[in-house]
């Protein structure tokens, strides 16, 4: 799944590059198709990047607890490592669930109503009912 993320969150930045080219703009029925796949791409990217930030913060904490000897800096990443997990597992939880999205499995199949998800994967859902 984290392959196919990183694969996401690069044609993200292609599609973002393509928007600012002059050409494109100018060119309404792509603009509109590249304005459509940002808004479907943009939710499930953010997320990603969420769940990065918060790996490399569990990653600075480890590292801050090995070498650090005062008492005081050692609670701080411990509160930090605690609330960087914390993000991670609930980040791999909504990205599951955006990544089934935009695969076209609902999570309705997988046991999950659709009250229980959050505002961006029931967006996500959507557009892709309606394209599917």
């Amino acid at each position: 799944m984290f392959d196919r993320l990183e694969d996401l969150a690069r044609s993200l930045e292609e599609i973002n590059m393509q928007l600012t080219d002059p050409d494109v703009i100018n060119d309404q029925n792509k603009y509109r198709q590249l304005m459509k796949e940002q808004s479907e791409l943009t939710p499930i990217v953010e997320k990603y990047q969420e769940y990065r930030a918060a790996k490399d913060g569990i990653e600075e904490s480890l590292q801050l607890l090995e070498e650090e000897n005062d008492e005081e800096m050692r609670e701080l990443a411990k509160e930090e490592l605690s609330e960087c997990r914390a993000t991670v597992e609930k980040c791999e939880q909504e990205l599951a669930l955006l990544f089934k999205a935009k695969i076209g499995c609902t999570p309705e199949a997988k046991g999950v109503p659709m009250g229980e998800l959050p505002r961006s994967v029931k967006k996500t859902k959507r557009i892709f009912d309606s394209r599917y």
